[in-house]
């Protein structure tokens, strides 16, 4: 899945139809525009960005797997999509994120600054491998952490 869908994302579409081109992908958008080019670059699903319990529902009933709702919060699917490219890494969008990503599936946050407040349990649970991409003026590094 690419969560968010403007030049990153597209950007990531495109690399990902052409590297794996069996692959099915997801693609979270908020304009209609990047709906139209997140379905040109090659995304076969297109989601709306809101609200983001229908995006966890969507993805569970697309790959055929069913979800548990806690007393609070989002619902968190039992297994899930292998990766998550996530441009936006917003402290919504992470939260999402780790609630649809399978265990030790990856999520790659590509957005401008990784979010330092969320909802941190569905982590501890799933195991799950982050990538974060930071970016500043003179050279980008990259730093892998796990969860």
């Amino acid at each position: 899945m690419v969560y968010g869908c403007g030049t990153l994302g597209l950007l990531a579409i495109a690399i990902l139809r052409m590297l794996y081109p069996t692959v099915e992908i997801f693609a979270v958008t908020r304009f209609p525009h990047q709906a139209d080019l997140a379905r040109k670059f090659g995304a076969h699903h297109i989601l709306d960005h809101k609200p983001t319990k229908k995006i966890i529902e969507t993805v569970a009933q697309k790959i055929g797997t069913y979800s548990h709702t806690p007393s609070l919060g989002l619902p968190m699917l039992n297994d899930g999509l292998n990766a998550i490219y996530d441009t936006v890494s917003s402290p919504e969008t992470l939260e999402v994120g780790v609630r649809i990503t399978r265990p030790r599936g990856s999520i790659i946050l590509i957005g401008v600054e990784p979010p330092k407040r969320f909802e941190w349990t569905p982590i501890y649970l799933a195991l799950q491998e982050y990538l974060w991409v930071e970016h500043s003026t003179t050279a980008t590094k990259m730093e892998q952490k796990a969860g």
